[in-house]
């Protein structure tokens, strides 16, 4: 086979090649849930995806608020579990004690639970958040729920 002939195959297979690569490269970002964020009046809150403790037996769902100075903000979360079908609730709504933010600043609000065992199998946590703002005498209404990206918890 000549030269010419094998240069033309290798730059044909590493054209070929590309497709995949940039396949490969951007399929994860498709699928990766994105982390909802919810702002208004100067605060924005993010549900985070939950952290686990094996050795204490604990799932912890986390909200992050950013608040400008001036705010108050007051917020609930919930925890749940993932399922087909109707998922199922591991704690109850719990409303947070109001945040005053005097200056600019971020807090973390977390809400702690046991390692559910709901299934055979891996258990699937996620947490929502809603949230009101306080400021010039009013409260604000409240947010829609923003859902945390989910944390698998391998059960085996």
């Amino acid at each position: 086979m000549s030269s010419t002939r094998k240069n033309n195959r290798a730059r044909l297979a590493a054209i070929g090649a590309v497709p995949l690569l940039v396949t490969a490269f951007f399929a994860p970002l498709a699928v990766a849930p994105a982390q909802a964020s919810t702002t208004l009046r100067g605060c924005t809150v993010t549900p985070l995806r939950p952290s686990v403790n094996l050795n204490a037996g604990t799932v912890v769902f986390r909200f992050e608020a950013t608040c400008s100075a001036g705010r108050t903000i007051r917020v609930q979360g919930q925890g749940w579990e993932e399922d087909r079908g109707a998922d199922q609730k591991l704690t109850n709504r719990h409303t947070f004690p109001n945040r005053n933010y005097k200056k600019y600043e971020t807090h973390t609000f977390r809400l702690r639970t046991g390692i559910p065992n709901t299934e055979a199998g891996d258990e699937e946590v996620y947490s929502q958040v809603r949230f009101r703002v306080y400021r010039g005498d009013t409260w604000s209404n409240w947010t829609d729920w923003e859902s945390s990206p989910v944390r698998v918890i391998d059960q085996r």
